[in-house]
């Protein structure tokens, strides 16, 4: 079932910048403990970002891609993922107000909202809270 997590099942989502600009995706069974490099296509090689799992959905927002910091909000099928079906990276539009671009924020998601707190564009400290109202907005 599409946007399902499997409860037993281990996602990790790894960046690496410096040497290589890479974005790849493992999983792994907990009964097995087998790990398996899973495709996904649209890659999102970036750091300094936030990462919310919504259901079965993984959403980034804003950080770093190898240039000035960005406010894009992307989303996964995770459960796809692990599933091992097709899955690509989507950019989302959203209305409303959305923070500058920045990195090294926080977010959490509550109640159907995601909260972005804070955050560093490089030159400033943020103290702010964004809220992302995802309300019927399915990925």
């Amino acid at each position: 079932m599409e946007g399902t997590m499997d409860r037993n099942a281990l996602v990790i989502f790894m960046f690496w910048m410096w040497v290589n600009q890479c974005a790849e995706m493992v999983s792994t069974r907990e009964a097995t403990g087998l790990w398996t490099k899973r495709e996904v296509t649209n890659p999102v090689p970036c750091w300094s970002h936030s990462s919310t799992l919504v259901g079965g959905w993984l959403y980034i927002f804003g950080g770093n891609e190898a240039g000035p910091n960005i406010n894009d909000l992307k989303v996964v099928d995770l459960a796809a993922v692990v599933r091992g079906d097709k899955a690509s990276w989507i950019k989302r539009p959203c209305t409303g107000i959305a923070p500058t671009p920045r990195g090294y924020h926080s977010a959490v998601y509550c109640d159907s909202r995601i909260f972005v707190i804070g955050g560093y564009d490089g030159s400033q400290c943020y103290s702010e809270t964004f809220i992302l109202d995802l309300g019927t907005y399915a990925a």
